[in-house]
């Protein structure tokens, strides 16, 4: 996915999930991405420097909803891997109500 799809989809969903402060957006090479995954939401930093947000530049099964599932984490805040299940299933939920 290109750099412009992927700004592309920050405004919109930002929008839909009425984040008022979007992340700033890092592309990585899959090698600096720890455990190979697609994305990672820096946290630490959030309240000083705003949340960022790194995606992979490898190719992904599914972009959208992993991007959404990042996108939540900004909106909720929650950071923890007890939220992880319940953040994943609605990013799933919302990312397939968006298609109909």
């Amino acid at each position: 996915m290109t750099r412009e799809r992927w700004a592309l989809l920050l405004g919109e969903w930002c929008a839909i999930l009425q984040i008022e402060k979007p992340p700033r957006l890092e592309f990585v090479p899959p090698r600096k991405m720890p455990q190979r995954v697609a994305f990672l939401t820096e946290w630490y930093l959030a309240i000083e420097e705003g949340w960022l947000i790194k995606i992979s530049t490898a190719p992904m099964d599914d972009p959208e909803e992993d991007f959404v599932h990042e996108l939540l984490h900004v909106k909720t805040g929650c950071t923890d891997q007890a939220h992880e299940p319940w953040i994943r299933a609605l990013a799933a939920a919302l990312v397939a109500l968006k298609s109909w």
